[in-house]
């Protein structure tokens, strides 16, 4: 099994000898396909903006798909302007797509299902939606579930 080391190791190497992938902009990216490690430290590169994880948490939790409401006090971290339209809407808030009714509460039907058969394999829940194939551009979006 990997770790974080090996992960780090590839990227740099990746990176050393420009083996990039290019999206539709021209934005490069390393790829790793297939990865399977044991995550033994906190962080790929760099450290945990624990501050920055709380906030995000706390926005999944109010189920927004406005990125203003990430940091109110601040700008949206520039990932979630890129993915947002100009009204700042998105579809990646995560506990929107769990915890909303419009998303069939999965996280409630999923905890209903493991209360009443804990060894249950329907207790799932799902983050994406056939309709991401439309909803990713939607009102110039750039934001595809994953």
């Amino acid at each position: 099994m990997l770790n974080v080391s090996d992960i780090r190791k590839h990227f740099i190497e990746e990176l050393k000898n420009e083996n990039f992938s290019r999206d539709k902009s021209g934005v490069k990216t390393i790829e790793l396909i297939g990865a399977s490690f044991n995550a033994d430290e906190p962080a790929i590169f760099g450290s945990v903006n624990q501050e920055y994880v709380d906030a995000e948490l706390a926005w999944y939790n109010s189920q927004s798909s406005s990125i203003y409401d990430i940091r109110p006090d601040g700008d949206p971290p520039a990932a979630w302007q890129y993915s947002a339209n100009k009204h700042g809407q998105i579809n990646s808030n995560y506990g929107k797509l769990i915890y909303a009714d419009k998303y069939f509460n999965q996280y409630g039907q999923a905890l209903d299902e493991l209360l009443r058969n804990p060894d249950s394999r329907r207790a799932i829940m799902i983050y994406n939606r056939p309709s991401m194939w439309v909803d990713w551009c939607e009102d110039d979006k750039n934001d595809f579930v994953c």
